[in-house]
């Protein structure tokens, strides 16, 4: 059994899903927990939105006062911040823990059925084998979390932040909002989590976690409920697209300035669009954040498209970007960092003797008149072959998925 991810070939589930999972019988109990997609979909029965802490309330503070809390009764125990608590096993059936930080928490085998755990943070939290029906996780962070086994059915995942997040043996079929999941990373995806989702899956959902066009095509294959004809035109297209698109060797992750967010997003759709799997790194004034998204990017062999403009080349985050992209090139023998500009003010700019040879006008593509729509498309043609961002057989040429 293997797991998909973007930039790369499938790697051993053993390989890419968290090693917290200690129960020695935990495949055995938790197989029962793969749901089926011909169960009825069940509707979240948790509300969106958090309510304002009563007057007098303090979250708590130790996983223990937490559990008897809840065991007394208490529900409403948002902002909470509990990261790295052990909870394994914990009983939290209805509880509201919005807003909180769980960071790094074990969950293994946790009860949090028709939960809220809105805008909550379970970055590198380890939910394997967790019970997450109905759960509201709505905007929560799900960052390199281990989701291996988890019951998912009915749970809202609208607006998740998903980064190598390990979606093994789990059923996404009858989960919410995927459409509108974010992804700051590819993430993992286990063949038998295609198969028990059966080919209902989001094709936004699918290209966010790193699969290529003709991968979503096979993915569609796992529908039952597909007739001889339908069949046979997916395997058509999936083969045209297999033998036409070329293979991807690493993730593509493209950074700019808010302020030039609209075009950020022409850029990565229009790549999508080509066959390219990019991620949005939006850089605002918090270097803590490039920083660990610098660290995440390094462990991946990653390929980094920086958009020069007014907004940004006076901003540290641009430097650091480029410092660090030369010391991870000197590890990978290859250019990492591509710089792209949509105005002359990168000339204008004093740049550090140290970076200015990545900025060279001969490396630069001009994205100046990006509002033309055929010339963006030429400029991104330019920009896929000028950098080698897909293997491109021999005798093909590129374009676009209908």
């Amino acid at each position: 059994m293997h797991a998909t991810k973007g930039g790369g070939e499938g790697a051993p589930l053993r390989d890419v899903c968290s090693t917290q999972r200690t129960s020695t019988n935990s495949n055995t109990r938790a197989a029962a927990r793969i749901v089926t997609v011909e169960e009825r979909p069940i509707a979240s029965s948790v509300e969106s939105t958090t309510t304002t802490p009563p007057p007098g309330y303090k979250a708590p503070r130790f996983p223990k006062e937490l559990l008897r809390r809840h065991r007394n009764g208490e529900r409403h125990l948002v902002a909470t911040q509990l990261d790295g608590a052990d909870l394994e096993d914990a009983d939290l059936r209805e509880i509201d823990l919005s807003d909180s930080s769980l960071r790094e928490a074990n969950l293994l085998s946790a009860v949090l059925s028709d939960s809220k755990l809105c805008r909550t943070n379970l970055a590198h939290a380890n939910l394997a084998e967790s019970d997450l029906r109905r759960a509201d996780l709505s905007g929560a962070e799900l960052m390199e979390a281990d989701l291996f086994f988890a019951a998912l059915a009915g749970a809202d995942l609208s607006n998740t932040n998903f980064g190598y997040t390990a979606l093994c043996a789990v059923n996404l079929g009858q989960v919410l909002g995927l459409e509108t999941a974010r992804h700051s990373f590819p993430s993992f995806l286990s063949h038998d989590t295609l198969a028990a989702s059966a080919g209902r899956l989001p094709d936004t959902f699918l290209r966010g976690c790193g699969l290529s066009d003709w991968e979503i095509e096979a993915a569609r294959l796992h529908d039952t409920t597909l007739g001889r004809n339908e069949l046979k035109r997916i395997h058509k297209r999936m083969l045209r697209l297999r033998e036409s698109v070329p293979r991807q060797s690493n993730p593509v992750f493209i950074c700019y300035a808010s302020q030039d967010e609209t075009l950020g997003h022409r850029i990565h759709d229009g790549l999508q669009a080509k066959g390219v799997r990019c991620w949005h790194h939006l850089r605002g004034a918090d270097p803590s954040a490039i920083d660990h998204d610098e660290r995440i990017r390094t462990r991946r062999n990653p390929t980094v498209i920086l958009l020069l403009s007014t907004h940004s080349v006076n901003e540290p985050w641009v430097q650091t970007e480029l410092e660090l992209g030369k010391a991870l090139s000197k590890l990978t023998k290859r250019r990492v960092v591509h710089t792209l500009h949509c105005d002359n003010a990168w000339q204008e700019h004093s740049w550090p003797e140290s970076i200015r040879d990545q900025i060279q006008r001969k490396s630069m593509i001009d994205f100046s008149h990006s509002d033309d729509d055929p010339l963006l498309a030429r400029q991104l043609d330019n920009l896929i072959q000028k950098h080698n961002l897909l293997a491109r057989p021999t005798g093909t040429t590129h374009r676009s998925i209908d």
